[in-house]
């Protein structure tokens, strides 16, 4: 995010178009590189829902992303992968009744004059 848009919350919402779109599509998660020793990007990423991927955790598609990651160069700083699990909202296909909170009726004594012209039971 270009610093004039940083704390805008317009990363967030990136990513969490990015996850909607993920999910209409069926994909199990999310999964980003990011440098290892940057002091907000790893943090940044786990309070948005990503955790950092052990080694044995990459597919075969991020080992692929982070060979051609090497090859540009970008291994002179450490980098790391994380994932975001997607999972399916649930759509509530039926709501409970709704059943109003039941007060007690005031009795003629707790109300001005001429409210009620009899006690309640």
């Amino acid at each position: 995010m270009h610093p004039d848009f940083a704390r805008r919350r317009l990363g967030r919402a990136l990513l969490e178009h990015a996850a909607a779109t993920a999910r209409r599509a069926g994909l199990p998660a999310l999964t980003l590189t990011t440098f290892v020793e940057v002091p907000w990007n790893g943090p940044y990423y786990e309070r948005c829902g990503f955790r950092w991927l052990a080694e044995e955790e990459l597919t075969p598609g991020l080992r692929a992303v982070r060979e051609t990651e090497r090859a540009r160069g970008l291994d002179r700083w450490p980098r790391g992968c994380m994932s975001r699990a997607l999972r399916s909202r649930r759509i509530r296909t039926h709501r409970p009744p709704f059943r109003p909170t039941r007060f007690p009726r005031p009795r003629v004594a707790d109300t001005p004059e001429g409210y009620l012209t009899e006690e309640a039971p």
